[in-house]
Order: C-alpha cells, then structure tokens, then sequence
C-alpha cells in the first residue's frame, strides 16, 4: 500500500509543472484528483499500519501558518476569500506530510526528482511549440510564450528549479538510463531558452543565479560537469540570442533600468501594500484579501507579485513572523546536510524558488511545498546516515545511503 502512495505521489509530481493544462471536469485538475486519491490510500496505509514517521519541525510551521490563515477568517474583510484560502493551503499541508511519510529514502527522493523533471518536458514543449506556431499567452500584455493557459511567470520558476535537479540526474551514480541521463543533459539548454521565451525577469534573474551556481559548484564535482557545463552554457546564450525574439530580451533586460522598475506595476502594487499593512501592523486583513485591500488604497487591484508583501498584508506581523520561521528551520536543513548528500542541488533550488518569491505569490504553489519537503527530506536522510557512521554497529535503512561524494555534482 504504501509503495502504491509513493506511486501516485510521483504521479502528482510528474503532472504538477503542467497542471494548469491538466483540467478534469468535476475535480478541477489531474492533480488534484490524483490527490484525492492518493489521501485515501495515505490514510489507509497508516491506519492498517499505525505508525507514522516523527514529522520535521518545518512541518509544524507550516502547520501554525495554515492555523493563522483559518483564525483570520474572523477579522478577514473577505471572509469567503479567507475559507477558500484555508482549503488551498490545508490541502498543501497534506500533500507535505504525504511526500514526507511515503518518500522516506534517497531512492525515493530520487525518483521524486526524475518524476519532477519528466514533468517539466512537456511545458518546455510547448513553449517551443508555441514559438514557432506563433501562439502567445492570452493574458500577457507582451509577446510571451508559455505552455497552455499556464502563468508565464510561474512557469519559468517551475523550469529554472528542474536545473539543479537536471544536473543533479545528469550525473548521479545510481542514473543507468542513458535515455534520461541524456534528457538531463538536453534539459538545461533547453530550460534556460524556455525561461527567456516566457519573457519572465524573474525567471531570468533566477536562471543567471542558478546557472552561475552550477558552473562554480561543478568545478569541483563530476568530471562529466566540468566537462559539459561549459559548452552546454555558450550553447544555451548562443540559442538565446538566435532564437529569442529581440522584444523578450529587451523585456528582461529592464531589470537593469532604474527608472522602469520603478514605475512599474508591480511596484505600485508594493507600495499600496506597505501603507496597508501599516494599518494593520500585527494580524493582517484576513487571507486571500489582497486585492480588495489593494483596490481600497488606489493601487491595480492586482495579485501581490510578491509572498513578502502577500503575507504582510493579509496575516500581518505574525504571518512574517510565520514565513520566517520557515526559511530559518529550512536553512539550519540545509547546513545540517555537511557536504554529502545534495546539499548543492537543495540550495540551488531554494535559489530559485526564493527569487521566484520576491515577485511571485508562491504561499499557494504546489512547487513552494514540495521544494520545501524535499529539502527537509533529504536532511533528514543525512543526519540518519550521519548517525550511522558514527555508530558502526548502527544497521541503516535501504536507500539511505547518500551518494558517493565523488560522483556527485552538486557537493
């Protein structure tokens, strides 16, 4: 039963890069309804089991944050808004706490990251399919690619965080598959091209910090790093520069114009939002009511663009309080992993995922709880190992084992 969990797991992961595309009459998305299933199974395992695995302390963080979303219901100026909100990230914590106790191992994890990468080929097709048919996205005010009626700044995150854990398969050890560890390899070019095609600066900015973490950190990892990271770079600015349209790349360029971002929407947006939350400096205006309270204060009326200023506004000083708690026990993670493991990989994506987080609204993203749990897990994984090293006698568990320091890229 609880291979079968782990099974639709990898499902819900595979289909979570496109599953703004993944519709399903009466259940709303493929992922979704693979959720309700794999809940169910979840629940049965541990029943007919009873025993569960002891849960990370980020785990109850973000516990207390779904808490703090439901108690704003009673003060929310959207209290319909502040429900929906609740469900949303209720049903997140949920999927945490099944990737946590069904994913248990490094071969788990593992297959978690394969599933995630074979999920983003196909936006990153359609994307390309997009280019050259000439389709652009319906909501952009610009002319950007995307896959389907996915955001195109979101889907350049969800491509930009597939990065690290390409380069991460590419050269792993235990990666057999010629197949996919060609796929890995292809997907970074690829990846980078799709993230310029989407027109997206935050997804340029995160892809020049990923990429330039990458290079450095392979200089001293797999041989086959070193060896294709450099080439596969000229390749990925050469296709840039031939293929993206001349528009696209004045369009993220103008995060180095002062003036431009300064003016921008976004901007106005974080401006309201300060003067909002000055007004309520401690709880917030109650979940989901951003742009009510920003169409309140004259600004667009708008989605924040932004967790920082989302979460100032609608759950106050206790919701930062909240989302920083987080970030703190993800990082102690993160340091806890000494340099075995994917200590590397996991830092390069919470790179991604970060910046993603500075313009983008990602509290309610399926890819912020499942970066985040798989960060955790893979600490977890370490410190078990870590233990058992220091205890010889110490059996350890199947697939814990890390993967060999030499053949890792990404220590």
């Amino acid at each position: 039963m609880r291979n079968l969990v782990f099974f639709l797991l990898c499902m819900m992961v595979l289909v979570m890069p496109w599953e703004a595309m993944s519709g399903v009459g009466g259940f709303g998305t493929v992922v979704r309804l693979i959720g309700y299933v794999a809940l169910g199974a979840a629940a049965f395992a541990v029943v007919i089991t009873l025993s569960f695995r002891r849960l990370p302390a980020v785990f109850y963080v973000l516990a207390l944050i779904v808490a703090w979303c439901a108690f704003s219901g009673f003060w929310s100026v959207t209290p319909q808004m502040s429900l929906a909100r609740t469900i949303t990230k209720g049903s997140l914590l949920l999927f945490f706490w099944m990737i946590w106790e069904f994913s248990p191992s490094v071969k788990h994890q593992i297959w978690m990251m394969r599933a995630y990468l074979l999920g983003c080929v196909l936006p990153l097709s359609m994307i390309f399919f997009s280019f050259l048919s000439g389709y652009t996205s319906p909501d952009a005010m610009h002319t950007r690619y995307t896959g389907g009626r996915m955001d195109p700044n979101e889907m350049s995150i969800i491509l930009v965080v597939g990065m690290p854990i390409a380069l991460f398969l590419a050269t792993a050890p235990p990666l057999r598959s010629k197949i996919l560890r060609a796929l890995s390899w292809a997907y970074l070019p690829a990846a980078a091209v799709g993230t310029f095609l989407t027109g997206s600066r935050t997804g340029a900015i995160a892809l020049v910090a990923v990429g330039g973490m990458l290079i450095i950190l392979s200089q001293r990892g797999h041989k086959y790093a070193k060896l294709m990271l450099i080439p596969l770079t000229a390749c990925a600015i050469f296709l840039i520069a031939a293929i993206v349209p001349s528009v696209l790349l004045e369009r993220t360029s103008e995060v180095l114009d002062r003036d431009t971002v300064m003016n921008s929407t976004r901007v106005r947006i974080w401006v309201r939002a300060t003067e909002a939350f000055i007004e309520n400096p401690l709880i917030g205006t109650g979940g989901g009511s951003f742009q009510e309270i920003n169409r309140a204060h004259g600004g667009p009326g708008r989605a924040p663009h932004s967790l920082l200023f989302s979460v100032m506004v609608e759950y106050g000083s206790v919701g930062v309080v909240l989302w920083g708690g987080v970030l703190v026990v993800i990082i102690h993670n993160v340091w806890s992993m000494g340099k075995i493991g994917m200590r590397s990989t996991c830092i390069a994506m919470l790179v991604a995922w970060g910046i993603g987080s500075l313009t983008l609204g990602t509290d309610c993203l399926k890819i912020t709880w499942w970066t985040l749990a798989m960060v955790a897990l893979q600490a977890q994984s370490m410190r078990a190992f870590a233990r058992s090293a220091l205890r010889p006698g110490l059996p350890v568990a199947p697939g814990l084992q890390p993967l060999p320091l030499r053949g890792n890229p990404s220590m």
